[in-house]
């Protein structure tokens, strides 16, 4: 289900909240936002107190149910607006915890955007829109409301402050984050990144475990200051020193043994997020390919932009990717940059504009496509003579393993048959030589010892932090070993049928 762009999803969960459930859903009501178009999930996770039957009877008549609690807020909703907002009421016949409740809502969300909103009256509603600022603006995937920001906030509990900045510090130390806040309630998600996310945690590990993946998953992550209005004990607040260290012992579960980030289906798009979040080797891939670049490039397999934004320093860049959703991130990470465009497109086809680029920048693209001389054809089309072709592509087939397999390699290629398949498709072959001499060994064990098909986040960790000066050593030297191979291929000047697969097939 494609979420509706106009309408903002707001999950509560509760537990034994009668007394407080009417008046933040009042609140949530009557809060001025953006969005005037929203759904409220209320997930009765078990109630005792009589929650439920509350519940049941505002689905029946929410503005009736609703009413009194309106005469103490300082604006009521027309009865325009009440008709843009839907209630939904789920029950668990017991109480499962907080994170089971939001997992429940996640799979009801049908907004743009879905937000954690607690039961109690800790959070106010009104500064939601504080909250959707940044995701309005294009800058973020998921906004949390920090409540160490400075703003106003109900003096309580010292050590349950200390204990959640310790907690918030440690989760910082192994996901590499630099929130201020991570047990905070409000927390506010671009939906079709929320649901795809595999979530499984227990109790109150909802907030460690969907931050470590956040990070995991390198999504755009922003704080906002929000004001905080904590309840006592004897105002029923339900955390505890014990949940506390739960809480550490999900800190270190998460942030060290992770397991999936994304549901079943999408593990191709996991595998290659991770790689992606692993700066060093994207540095050196530009710096090994920045004397090929021309000034109007064409890139193929943009994703979310990590070498366009190197591209963009030799001239006009245009963008490309099969992946509509990574694309729409590239360009709000870019913005309105006027050398730079963006669109989908499928290399195995053929491409609308040709003669077009001096430049095509191919990276780890060619061997996901099952076709690659069809593909090159196209390339070949693309460029204008003269023009040249970029490519890296893993190699050695004696390196394929399960990881190959789940991220859609159909092949690895090896120094001759590169150089073959550059030639017999036209392209004259500059030069070409081994890159990235330092992932061989990992990639070996990953492979062929392990038999994973995951690269575990320690051994990335590891190698982003001490591959620099290997990369600065095997571009001086360039060794005959490596797990990618670099090609820089020319289209001819003149060609005369090169690249024409059907008349060669035909001799």
């Amino acid at each position: 289900m494609t979420p509706d762009p106009q309408r903002l999803s707001i999950i509560v969960p509760a537990y034994n909240e009668r007394g407080t459930i009417l008046t933040i859903l009042a609140r949530v009501v009557a809060a001025p936002l953006p969005l005037q178009e929203r759904e409220i999930i209320i997930v009765n996770d078990g109630s005792t107190d009589g929650t439920a039957d509350i519940l049941n009877r505002l689905v029946e008549d929410p503005a009736k149910v609703l009413q009194q609690e309106f005469k103490h807020l300082k604006s009521s909703p027309t009865a325009t607006r009440m008709k843009k907002i839907s209630f939904q009421v789920i029950h668990h016949s017991r109480n499962l915890g907080k994170s089971a409740a939001v997992r429940t809502g996640i799979e009801k969300a049908t907004g743009i955007y879905t937000l954690i909103q607690d039961a109690d009256l800790e959070y106010d509603p009104f500064e939601i829109r504080r909250l959707l600022e940044p995701l309005l603006d294009g800058k973020a995937d998921v906004v949390y409301g920090s409540r160490f920001l400075g703003e106003t906030r109900r003096v309580l509990y010292y050590w349950h402050t200390v204990g959640n900045r310790a907690l918030t510090t440690l989760s910082n130390v192994l996901t590499n984050l630099n929130l201020t806040d991570l047990e905070t309630g409000y927390k506010l998600f671009r939906t079709d990144l929320l649901q795809t996310m595999h979530l499984q945690a227990e109790g109150f590990g909802f907030e460690v475990e969907v931050t470590a993946k956040i990070a995991r998953l390198n999504l755009r992550l922003y704080e906002v200051p929000i004001s905080y209005s904590g309840r006592s004990y004897v105002d029923g607040k339900k955390i505890r020193w014990w949940h506390g260290l739960s809480a550490l012992g999900q800190i270190f579960r998460y942030g060290l043994f992770p397991g999936r980030s994304l549901k079943a289906g999408h593990e191709q798009a996991e595998a290659l997020e991770e790689l992606s979040g692993v700066d060093t080797i994207t540095e050196h891939m530009y710096q090994a390919v920045r004397p090929m670049l021309g000034e109007k490039i064409l890139e193929i397999g943009a994703g979310t932009g990590n070498m366009t934004t190197f591209l963009l320093r030799h001239g006009e860049v245009v963008a490309t990717d099969i992946n509509e959703v990574g694309l729409e991130r590239l360009r709000v990470r870019f913005g309105n940059r006027g050398n730079l465009k963006v669109h989908t497109w499928d290399a195995s086809e053929a491409y609308p504009d040709k003669g077009s680029f001096d430049t095509i920048v191919c990276m780890n693209v060619l061997e996901h496509i099952e076709n690659d001389r069809a593909a090159l054809d196209n390339m070949m089309a693309v460029l204008k003579p003269g023009g040249r072709l970029v490519l890296l592509v893993p190699q050695g087939m004696w390196l394929y393993g399960p990881f190959d397999a789940k991220i859609g390699h159909f092949r690895r290629y090896t120094y001759e048959n590169l150089k073959n398949l550059l030639g017999e498709q036209g392209f004259d072959v500059h030069q070409q030589f081994y890159f990235n001499t330092l992932g061989v060994p990992g990639w070996w064990i990953n492979a062929k010892v392990l038999k994973r098909d995951y690269l575990g986040r320690g051994m990335l960790q590891v190698y982003d932090r001490i591959s620099p000066p290997f990369h600065w050593l095997e571009r001086k030297l360039k060794l005959p070993l490596g797990l990618s191979l670099i090609a820089e291929a020319q289209k001819p000047q003149k060609q005369e049928h090169a690249n024409d697969s059907s008349a060669r097939d035909s001799a």
